[in-house]
C-alpha cells in the first residue's frame, strides 16, 4: 500500500483520487505516521447520504482597522510614540 503525506495529499488530491478509483489505496501519514487511509468504496451500496436540515450560514467579518483610516497609521503612531 502506498503512502503520502498530508501536504503532497494537498497538493495532489485529485491524481490520488484517481489512482485510488483505479484500485490504488493510500495510507496518508502526518509526520511519518499513518493517521488515515483513503480507499475505493466496494459499491455505492455502501454510502448514506444525508442532505444537512439547516443551509449553511455566512457570517459577515469586521475588519480590523476602519475603513476610514489607513491601515499603516497604528503602526506608525506605534513607533512615534517609542
Amino acid at each position: 500500500m502506498r503512502t503520502i503525506t498530508i501536504s503532497k495529499l494537498k497538493a495532489h488530491l485529485s491524481a490520488e483520487i484517481k489512482a485510488v478509483q483505479n484500485g490504488e489505496p493510500v495510507v496518508i501519514l502526518d509526520r511519518r505516521h499513518p493517521v488515515a487511509s483513503l480507499q475505493a468504496f466496494e459499491s455505492d451500496d455502501d454510502i448514506i447520504v444525508i442532505e444537512s436540515n439547516t443551509p449553511y450560514h455566512y457570517e459577515d467579518l469586521t475588519p480590523l482597522i476602519p475603513k476610514n483610516k489607513d491601515a499603516l497609521s497604528p503602526l506608525w503612531e506605534d513607533r512615534e510614540s517609542r
